[in-house]
């Protein structure tokens, strides 16, 4: 899976079990199973909707 950069990405990486290696010379987030990556995403979807919704309350 590609690389992301953000902090939040890198955390739920970490929770879900996943780690960051190297792919000709680019880093990629790896998971041992698809259902960490499952986790990972799932994770993500929910941090984007947590974001989505403190935005929705700063207007």
């Amino acid at each position: 899976m590609t690389f992301d950069a953000r902090k939040e990405a890198q955390l739920c990486l970490v929770q879900a079990g996943g780690w960051i290696t190297f792919h000709h010379k680019e880093p990629i987030f790896v998971f041992s199973t698809a259902e960490e990556k499952q986790t990972y995403m799932t994770l993500m979807a929910d941090k984007a909707t947590d974001a989505n919704k403190e935005g929705v309350r700063a207007t």
